[in-house]
């Protein structure tokens, strides 16, 4: 990147964004338990029969779970802390 684009940038901003670069990305648990994102597709396809119609948050609850089974609830403090821009 040449100086001149840097100099668009504020020093906070850069400072930021070498914290978010920095960042470790969480790691996969060792022992993930898929029972919850089996519970919520039940739960989806139960619905779809029951009422007719899938809820309109079927596949964000699906990807919590799976996030949650594979990266542990605080999965969503990195995720949370990263969107943030907080170290």
């Amino acid at each position: 990147m040449s100086e001149t684009k840097l100099a668009n940038f504020s020093i906070e901003d850069l400072e930021l964004e070498i914290r978010r670069r920095k960042r470790k990305i969480p790691l996969p648990i060792d022992q993930m338990n898929w029972t919850p994102v089996v519970n919520c597709i039940e739960e989806g396809i139960n619905a779809l029969q029951d009422e007719g119609f899938e809820g309109e948050d079927f596949e964000g609850f699906v990807f919590e779970a799976a996030m949650e089974v594979v990266y542990g609830k605080d999965v969503w403090k990195w995720y949370s802390d990263l969107l943030d821009g907080e170290e």
